[in-house]
């Protein structure tokens, strides 16, 4: 079930497909990050890979950071079929049922975990249009609680407790922000 039509697909024209899928995507990718051209983007390496495991790091991505590592090629096949089964189950009747929706952009009961869920987007509202203190303060707090869970990465962070160091050895704000860059334009745009 599911499977490509012998026929109408060659190896060939699948990765023709593929490549062009992968080549619009990138387009839209860099066109959305004030990328001009090709070649400022190739090996800019203006990308960390997040969740990703050495394998896959050093057989796509090479040179990419990766400072938090995750899954490899396994996972990825795993998930694949699993989507495909899904998409193609085996199945009696003709009718075909409706495909699951796990709330990957959407926030959905039971789905993928979202900052903003209707409760904070009430609270929120609420409190942005009538000035609902009690609102706000549920808001925040429902808000500071989702960085101690697994929904955000910082949720992932344990800190060690250290003493502090005094405020003399600390460098000083002047000298800080000497290293900060505020160009009105940024690199992407006006790179050739």
């Amino acid at each position: 079930a599911g499977e490509l039509d012998a026929a109408k697909w060659t190896r060939e024209s699948i990765v023709a497909a593929y490549r062009k899928g992968v080549s619009k995507g990138m387009l839209k990718v860099m066109a959305k990050m004030g990328i001009s051209t090709l070649q400022s983007y190739k090996g800019a390496q203006i990308f960390e890979a997040v969740g990703l495991n050495n394998e896959i790091i050093d057989a796509c991505f090479a040179g990419t950071a990766s400072r938090i590592k995750g899954i490899g090629f396994d996972v990825v096949a795993k998930e694949c079929e699993m989507r495909h089964n899904i998409g193609y189950p085996q199945r009696e009747q003709h009718r075909l049922p409706v495909l699951p929706n796990p709330g990957v952009y959407h926030w959905r009961a039971n789905g993928e975990k979202h900052s903003w869920s209707p409760e904070n987007i009430a609270n929120i509202q609420a409190a942005a249009t009538t000035g609902d203190k009690e609102a706000y303060k549920r808001f925040a707090k429902a808000v500071n609680e989702q960085t101690t869970r697994e929904c955000h990465l910082r949720g992932l962070l344990k800190f060690k407790k250290r003493d502090s160091i005094p405020l003399e050895e600390v460098e000083p704000v002047t000298e800080i922000v000497k290293r900060f860059c505020t160009g009105a334009m940024s690199y992407g745009s006006i790179s050739a």
